[in-house]
């Protein structure tokens, strides 16, 4: 089908501010007498405070307030929770009376300027009882260290099918893989703007967020405020990778503001972004197999351990999720999944790309090729022997996997690549200092959380009366052009140009309810939902101008930004105008509410293949050749989607290649490499 605005590459809606400089990010944010706030955080990996000494502090000209945890709320909360009803390990608190990791919070300063804040932050003095330090997971898992007692070590939800344990087969495999701890890396730092009317008891939080609904439930939670006394605005957002979905220094800049009456900022340098945000986990795997002689996966034992830091947040959750993606890609009838989320006393690990389906194809994605090695076939055809076939099911889950196509993909990747004469030089080329050589991967992921829980999608069409359109949505742009896709949908169905087409972000005071943007749901369910809503419109367009053309509606288009009679094209009435009659004579608005329920959650296919060459004097690694081909289905903005790949290929040579956060196994600082 030829689409006239769907499937043509667009910029990205706020491309022209970014490119100018003039597009405003939360830390460019000021207004009158805004307050800074900075932190003091712990030089010791686990202690409790003995005695804080803030009094130099808050003697300094400028400062106008001290934060710790004597005036500070103690509630418990987790920064992971999207929904209050969710459940949730709640092991953190503002500031800290016993602190878990190098960087935890001790305590807060507001003053006039940032550079103040930072000083009496410097002047700050306490005393600590040290406590004994687990900066990996066997420490904590042998009982050697405890870090929060009961919750240290989570059990993730056992997934089975079939018996692995009972199968007999002809060979049986296994091995081990880590992932190492890296950061994201997103462009913008963290940062937060929170204002407090104590008049009104009314908090506004800007942010650039990942689910402004979430940031605030938890502040709600915090400082039991009702819903409709917390405003939460999404900024624009400077990239994210998962960076964003925790609530982490909304939080920080609410509490400061609540405490002096007014507006405060807080933002993070790079090196409190790498260290005091959220890492991705460090993960150790161990995979057992059974295979035919022939190569056909008949069982598959998957184990993992996830490093979640100093706590728990949502590392359950992801490793939940990271079970589940085993049955996404290959179809196995025996399969037995267990995971462990363990604390350390180090960073706190969180969100990053992907949600866990990186860390699992992975771990898979190995093994599958020492199989493939040891039962001499080619890695692509061992793939083609157990992948998932179009409208497969999910063994693990149960669910349906929709239309993937992930022979297309293995097949029409191998062919670009040339894969098998590209291998078979590589192999011819085994000698000297410069050597070549192939690798290739299959992956998938989600478009949601159905069936896992309901997943919905809720925003509110209106027709202006000049034929103009706004969308209020709940939505949260990273960068990667989300905006201009909903717009395009909007655009196609209603047959109007992108300008005269307006999609807001999640403010929480204006829009309805929406999870936010992570789970790659966006396109899929909000999509879905912004197109529904336009259908929707252009029912109401064409009952409304019917009633001014004095026609059947049956017989009623909309093209370009007109109602048109298909009989008679020259009757024929713009949007505008039907906007006006519907008002003056039919006493009602073209608004559109539209809450649109996920049923299904068909995930893309990917296949990638690499080509490398390796000095193998010095251990440079150059990347020769890379072909990636996903099956995503209708690609809304072509550009966009290509720049998303370029992107995540690079994303995904960086962690293989060079990026590492170091632990010092013997204090617990953290170090970037990369």
């Amino acid at each position: 089908m030829t689409y006239r605005y769907v499937g043509h590459d667009s910029p990205i809606h706020d491309a022209a501010g970014k490119a100018t400089g003039r597009l405003a990010y939360c830390g460019d944010l000021q207004s009158y007498g805004m307050l800074h706030l900075k932190l003091l955080r712990s030089r010791v990996a686990h202690a409790r405070i003995i005695s804080l000494d803030v009094s130099q502090a808050e003697a300094l000209p400028g400062v106008v307030k001290v934060l710790t945890f004597a005036n500070t709320p103690q509630t418990h909360y987790d920064r992971g929770r999207v929904k209050n009803q969710e459940g949730a390990c709640n092991q953190e608190t503002l500031f800290c009376e016993r602190v878990r990791f190098v960087g935890d919070r001790i305590a807060g300063v507001v003053a006039h300027t940032a550079e103040i804040a930072q000083a009496a932050c410097d002047l700050i003095t306490y005393e600590y009882e040290e406590l004994p330090a687990a900066f990996n997971p066997p420490a904590v898992l042998t009982g050697e260290v405890s870090i929060h007692g009961q919750q240290d070590v989570l059990e993730a939800k056992p997934l089975s099918c079939g018996d692995f344990a009972g199968l007999a087969a002809a060979r049986e495999f296994s091995s081990t893989a880590h992932i190492q701890r890296v950061t994201h890396v997103a462009m913008e730092p963290h940062a937060a703007v929170a204002a407090y009317r104590p008049e009104e008891r009314k908090l506004t939080v800007w942010t650039p967020c990942q689910s402004a609904f979430g940031v605030r439930n938890t502040l709600s939670q915090i400082f039991a405020l009702p819903l409709n006394h917390i405003r939460v605005v999404k900024t624009t957002l400077g990239g994210s990778f998962g960076s964003r979905q925790e609530t982490i220094l909304e939080p920080l800049a609410a509490a400061a503001a609540i405490a002096v009456g007014g507006t405060v900022k807080l933002v993070f340098s790079r090196e409190e972004v790498i260290a005091n945000t959220m890492l991705k986990h460090p993960m150790d795997f161990i995979v057992h197999s059974k295979f035919s002689a022939k190569g056909r996966c008949e069982g598959l034992d998957f184990q993992v351990i996830a490093d979640a830091g100093a706590y728990q947040t949502i590392s359950l959750s992801y490793l939940n999720n990271l079970g589940d993606k085993l049955g996404k890609v290959y179809d196995i009838a025996n399969v037995a999944y267990h995971g462990q989320s363990v604390c350390t006393n180090t960073p706190v690990s969180g969100s990053y790309r992907s949600w866990s389906g990186s860390e699992a194809t992975y771990a898979l994605e190995t093994h599958f090729d020492q199989v493939a090695r040891a039962l001499a076939i080619d890695p692509v055809e061992l793939r083609l022997q157990n992948i998932v076939a179009p409208e497969g099911v999910n063994r693990l889950s149960g669910q349906q996997l929709g239309n993937v196509r992930l022979r297309d993909c293995l097949e029409q990747g191998s062919a670009a690549f040339d894969w098998p004469a590209r291998r078979a030089a590589c192999a011819a080329q085994a000698k000297g200092r410069y050597r070549r050589g192939v690798g290739m991967a299959l992956g998938s992921h989600t478009s949601g959380f159905f069936p896992k829980q309901s997943d919905m999608s809720a925003m509110i069409l209106k027709m202006q009366d000049d034929g103009s359109v706004i969308l209020d949505a709940g939505l949260h742009d990273h960068g990667c052009g989300t905006i201009t896709a909903i717009t395009q949908i909007i655009a196609e169905e209603l047959q109007l140009p992108l300008e005269l087409i307006s999609v807001s972000e999640a403010d929480t005071e204006r829009v309805l309810y929406d999870y936010g943007c992570y789970g790659s749901r966006t396109i899929y369910v909000a999509g879905r939902s912004a197109q529904l809503a336009a259908q929707q419109m252009k029912v109401k367009l064409t009952e409304a101008a019917a009633l001014f053309l004095k026609v059947r509606a049956s017989q009623l288009d909309c093209v370009d930004g007109s109602v048109v009679d298909r009989h008679h094209p020259e009757r024929r009435v713009r949007y505008g105008e039907v906007a006006n009659f519907a008002i003056d004579e039919l006493e009602h608005t073209l608004t559109v509410v539209m809450e649109h329920p996920a049923t299904l959650n068909p995930g893309p296919g990917a296949a990638h293949f690499v080509e490398v060459e390796v000095d193998t004097y010095t251990g440079l690694v150059r990347v020769v050749r890379y072909v990636a081909v996903h099956d995503i289905g209708q690609a809304i903005n072509p550009g966009m989607c290509r720049a998303q790949l370029g992107g995540a290929v690079q994303q995904g040579v960086g962690i293989a290649l060079g990026e590492l956060i170091r632990i010092n196994p013997l204090t617990g600082r953290s170090s970037a490499k990369g």
